[in-house]
């Protein structure tokens, strides 16, 4: 375990990306300069820099649903009877997606010409396009 002075928890406590207010917060005293100086000085101690990035990364875990609660949930929702027929078709979806149930096909005519790949001309949309007649 660490040791800090209470200082230093209380700044990494409350460093959220400014290390000045965090140092105001922490109690040290000083101007926004000095205070600088001090930020700096404690995010460059590899301790207290691996302390705030072990605090950040808790809240992460606890607040966001893992893939598997998400497909859980979302099958509680398709399979409960007094939903919504829209939100229950919704979590069907939703869950088919998380699971790579629904593939894309694109369709396109490629040429191939002297190993040069070429895309068929498109006329853009609305625009004035002066056709020009091969002779």
């Amino acid at each position: 375990m660490n040791k800090f002075t209470p200082k230093q928890q209380a700044f990494i406590n409350s460093y959220k990306g400014n290390g000045v207010e965090a140092a105001k917060l922490a109690g040290y005293k000083g101007s926004d300069a000095s205070l600088s100086v001090i930020a700096y000085r404690l995010l460059r101690n590899v301790k207290i820099a691996e302390a705030i990035d072990a605090r950040n990364l808790k809240p992460i875990s606890k607040h966001i649903a893992t893939r598997e609660e998400r497909q859980a949930f979302w099958t509680e929702v398709m399979l409960d009877q007094e939903q919504r027929m829209n939100d229950r078709l919704k979590a069907a979806e939703l869950l088919g997606r998380s699971n790579a149930d629904f593939i894309e096909r694109i369709e396109t005519n490629l040429t191939v010409s002297d190993g040069i790949v070429r895309l068929p001309y498109k006329k853009p949309v609305g625009a004035a396009v002066t056709e020009i007649a091969q002779a």
